[in-house]
């Protein structure tokens, strides 16, 4: 077969991407992007990395071929959609407005508000317009002190069930235990769909590469969400409980 970018012949007919110029060697499917961002308190302490890598990762998603809408979900103690089931060209990167770390974390009330938000989403599209492929990007960096509407069991269910209709869910914890009870591991996120790094900029930047990284693998494959590259787990701060 032949690259469409650089018109290169490639022997590896099992190649997803060109090993000359890297780009995909098939269009990708059509994807529905959700990102649920933590923007508690202690997240100012990497507020622009986390702009820089968000604003990076809709950069490299516009780029790739092949359609995909995304959505942008944050949460403290309350609960914002920022943008909902636009274009991956025509969403607008953060800026030190759009992204204010404040307050506490109810990263349960954020995960359930999301899954059923997309629930309401697709029971109004007709079978052929809906994606092929649906990803969940959690990235947070404190343990759960504010839901009030949905507990961890509730939550898990609710992975589990959309799991089994081929959803997919990424958990990242900066500064935690990620894949901890309280965090990835006791609401069914799979171990390859997990990453823990500092909570530093250097952490956010490392995490946001990889999440761009397997997102377009994903979206040109489908099948399993995986991180390409583990980062490294670190010790909880005692900012985690902002």
């Amino acid at each position: 077969m032949k690259c469409k970018s650089c018109k290169t012949k490639i022997k590896d007919k099992s190649a997803d991407y060109c090993p000359y110029c890297g780009e995909p060697l098939s269009v990708s499917k059509f994807t529905d992007i959700n990102i649920i961002l933590d923007r508690s308190g202690s997240m100012g302490s990497v507020k622009e990395a986390t702009i820089i890598g968000f604003n990076n990762f809709l950069l490299e998603q516009s780029r790739v071929k092949g359609k995909a809408i995304i959505s942008l979900y944050q949460f403290d103690n309350e609960y914002e959609a920022t943008y909902k089931n636009i274009p991956i060209n025509d969403a607008k990167g953060l800026t030190d407005k759009s992204y204010q770390p404040r307050a506490t974390t109810a990263l349960l009330d954020a995960i359930g508000k999301t899954i059923n938000d997309k629930d309401i989403y697709y029971s109004t599209l007709n079978a052929k317009d809906k994606p092929e492929l649906v990803l969940f990007v959690i990235l947070t960096d404190g343990a759960e002190n504010a839901s009030r509407e949905y507990t961890k069991s509730q939550i898990k269910k609710m992975i589990e069930d959309k799991k089994a209709k081929g959803w997919q869910f990424a958990f990242i914890g900066a500064g935690i235990d990620a894949f901890g009870d309280a965090h990835a591991g006791g609401m069914s996120f799979s171990k390859g769909a997990t990453m823990a790094v500092d909570r530093s900029s250097k952490g956010i930047g490392d995490v946001f590469d990889s999440l761009i990284g397997s997102t377009v693998k994903y979206r040109s494959t489908g099948g399993q969400f995986l991180f390409h590259q583990q980062g490294k787990s670190s010790a909880t701060s005692d900012e985690d409980e902002e």
